[in-house]
């Protein structure tokens, strides 16, 4: 097992002085043809596409209803916060500058709403934590102010339920760990406290299931200890229930919800890397052990397919950074190997593209923080 803690880095980088950049507005046109890239040698599933145009870790990509990628903040090999967004074009492989966030800010989350604009919030910024929250409006190519939380967050979760409501949990405030949630209200543009959590809790995964529950697993306490705890939020009291443990405790890990319903479960146990994999079933809300993952790691993402099967990248493993990926089939129960990035990705994105790929972009290897990019085919 791998003894190299996800959270030291992650929290170093927290008292790093901060800075922040302009760019200007603007979009493109997406037309649809094939996506392009060029392939990596062999029969690799992987093609490497544009690089950004900046350098940037711990940043958000959120897909919108044109198919362009929206990337936002981060921050770069100096630690500086970034306040620059851009788009990215699948179909012509490009990457075109957009209006900047009104603050610099890493580490923050990001969703997209009903109305096609995406909610940003939280997050690092060259104040510090904050909770100020700015909504992008692709229409525009401009971000606009909104309500602010009730509390400054950082690795906290930001999941967008059935009513449109936002829900966001935990984090770090700067002072502690927090257990409190509250709700986003897009048609008002105001936050409202919701029933706090059972557990306090930070770098944490929350997975929104079929029922309109979310469901919240690991992450760390205000003592520095990894959770094995599971709780469940019911938007319809906005209360939170305990419920079993995970078969090991957690943070740095994925939470991904399949077809079926279950919750997949996998790496980050005791923020090492480590390849152990659960699955949770709502249905008796019961834990169940699955094969481990082929590669232990720890800070991977887990993105969804949709044939169903679940496309696990970078993180911290075996071999320090990660450059291989694996592939976790719910119908043989079994993780296939899905060939290797050409750079290895820790603190970025993986996101489903309209066209079924799933487009990662920056984080951090052995190199520094980088701009590649690298798109996944099946």
């Amino acid at each position: 097992m791998k003894t190299f803690k996800l959270s030291v880095l992650l929290m170093m980088s927290v008292f790093v002085a901060a800075g922040c950049g302009e760019e200007a507005p603007g979009q493109s046109p997406v037309s649809p043809r094939e996506p392009r890239g060029a392939a990596l040698e062999g029969a690799s599933p992987w093609f490497i596409n544009s690089s950004m145009e900046m350098a940037r870790q711990l940043h958000t990509a959120t897909v919108l209803g044109s198919g362009e990628v929206l990337v936002a903040g981060g921050n770069n090999d100096d630690q500086y916060a970034l306040q620059e967004a851009e788009l990215y074009n699948p179909y012509a492989d490009s990457w075109y500058p957009t209006g900047s966030l009104g603050l610099a800010r890493w580490g923050h989350t990001a969703v997209e709403l009903g109305s096609g604009e995406v909610l940003v919030a939280g997050g690092y910024s060259p104040q510090g934590w904050t909770a100020t929250a700015e909504s992008y409006d692709p229409r525009t190519g401009t971000w606009s102010w909104t309500g602010s939380m009730n509390e400054p967050r950082l690795f906290h979760t930001m999941t967008r339920l059935e009513s449109g409501h936002v829900l966001v949990t935990g984090g770090f405030s700067g002072s502690g760990i927090l257990a409190s949630a509250e709700l986003y209200d897009p048609s008002t543009g105001t936050w409202s406290k919701t029933g706090a959590m059972n557990v306090p809790r930070a770098e944490h995964m929350a997975t929104l299931l079929y029922t309109g529950e979310v469901l919240v697993t690991g992450g760390w306490n205000a003592q520095g200890s990894v959770l094995n705890s599971a709780e469940l939020y019911d938007p319809r009291t906005g209360r939170w229930t305990r419920l079993g443990s995970m078969l090991a405790p957690r943070m740095g890990h994925s939470a991904t919800m399949l077809y079926s319903g279950k919750v997949l479960v996998a790496g980050g146990v005791e923020g090492y890397a480590d390849g152990s994999a659960e699955l949770y079933d709502p249905y008796n809300k019961r834990w169940s052990a699955l094969p481990p993952m082929n590669v232990p790691r720890v800070g991977h993402l887990a993105t969804q397919l949709y044939s169903g099967e679940i496309l696990v990248t970078g993180g911290v493993g075996d071999l320090d950074y990660e450059s291989r990926a694996e592939l976790y089939d719910p119908v043989s129960n079994a993780w296939l190997p899905a060939g290797s990035v050409s750079r290895a990705h820790t603190f970025h994105t993986a996101t489903r593209l309209h066209t079924g790929e799933v487009l990662v972009t920056g984080g951090q290897d052995y190199d520094g923080v980088h701009a590649g990019v690298e798109r996944y085919r099946r």
